[in-house]
Formats: structure tokens, sequence, C-alpha cells
């Protein structure tokens, strides 16, 4: 994982990394889409602009295709900054949803290592105490050896 050891990774760490991971894809498609959209846009704007400087009557264009295919343009210029802030909005959000996603990775991370030491802790501990009853066993062997001998004299 990107913030953790394949030690303590743990599925629902797992888990986050294939959100964050999605996540990321979205946000990189959402990224390429908005580019577009602003593209389409200034695309629109200038033909519109450029629209709005021609004359009609010197193409012999009526006067209502004229207003027609400007209302078109303005219309689809509309749609496409509405498109835009959508976008915009959604790649927020997903920014966002990829940060607590980081956080609540890096949180658990933090809690593997944290219990991978505890572990560590309490095998040491058990390590000592094994030696100790161990020694006690070889202490209770000699002292029934002891007894054995002075019942047998």
């Amino acid at each position: 994982g990107r913030y953790s050891s394949p030690h303590s990774q743990s599925p629902s760490i797992a888990r986050l990394e294939n959100a964050l991971h999605s996540a990321e894809k979205r946000i990189s498609t959402l990224q390429i889409e908005n580019a577009s959209l602003r593209g389409t846009c200034r695309h629109l704007d200038q033909q519109l602009q450029s629209e709005n400087r021609i004359s009609p009557f010197r193409n012999n264009v009526s006067p209502q295709a004229f207003g027609d295919k400007i209302s078109n343009l303005t219309t689809m210029l509309e749609d496409a900054k509405l498109m835009n802030a959508r976008l915009s909005q959604e790649n927020v959000s997903m920014i966002e949803a990829k940060r607590f996603v980081e956080d609540e990775n890096r949180r658990l991370a933090e809690k593997g290592v944290t219990l991978e030491r505890l572990k560590d802790s309490y095998k040491d501990e058990c390590e000592k105490m094994k030696t100790a009853v161990d020694e006690m066993k070889y202490e209770l062997q000699k002292l029934d050896e002891e007894k054995q001998t002075v019942s047998n004299r």
C-alpha cells in the first residue's frame, strides 16, 4: 500500500486503497472532461462572437435563420457552462473523498503499526513467562528428586 507495510495490510486498508485508486481514476476522467468542455465552451464563445460580428445580410442569411443559429449557439454555450460547473463540483467532491480515504488509510496504517508493536511486546512477554515456567518446572523437578532421595533414606 501507499502508506502501510505489506505486513500490516488488512482487508479494510486494501478496500480503502481500491476506493482511492477508483477515485483518482474518476478525478482524472473528470479533469479530462472538464478540459474538453472548457475547450468547447471557448470554441462556442468564439463562434458566437464571430457570428455576432458578421452581418446576416452580407451572407444572404435571413434575420430569422441568423437569430435561430445564435439562439442555438447560446443554448449550447449555456449547456456547456452548466456541464462544466457540474463536473467541477463533482471533481471537488472526488478530491475531498480521496483526501478522506487517504487520511483513513494513514490512520489504519498507524493503527496496524501500533498493533504490530503490541503483538511483538506480548510475544516477548510470553517468551519471558515461558522461560519462568520452564525454570519453575526445573526447580519442582529438583525438589521432587530431593524428596525422593530423603524418603528413600
